[in-house]
């Protein structure tokens, strides 16, 4: 996030939006499933944690990413709209 849209967000990140999620710790079972997808990719261009996420949000059934990485839709999950969630109510689109 910091380095997409700069550091201001991470800050509004911090205070308004992590208090609302639910954290998943990476632990042994976890680690070891994003290992054995990281090897079964056979990519340089996907990373551990995203095969962490991907592993995490399948198990959870979870859908949308809160991501910039292309990887996720590569995935087949969606990727949240963030000028929808940044827009105002009273705000019209572009």
């Amino acid at each position: 996030m910091q380095r997409c849209i700069g550091l201001a967000p991470v800050h509004y990140f911090n205070a308004k939006i992590l208090p609302l999620l639910e954290i998943v710790w990476a632990d042994a079972v976890w680690h070891g499933r994003a290992t054995q997808r990281l090897l079964g990719e056979n990519r340089r261009d996907v990373s551990l944690v995203d095969c962490l996420s991907f592993e995490i949000m399948e198990a959870r059934e979870i859908t949308q990413a809160f991501t910039f990485d292309q990887h996720f839709v590569d995935k087949g999950f969606s990727i949240a709209n963030f000028d929808e969630l940044v827009k105002s109510p009273n705000q019209t689109a572009k």
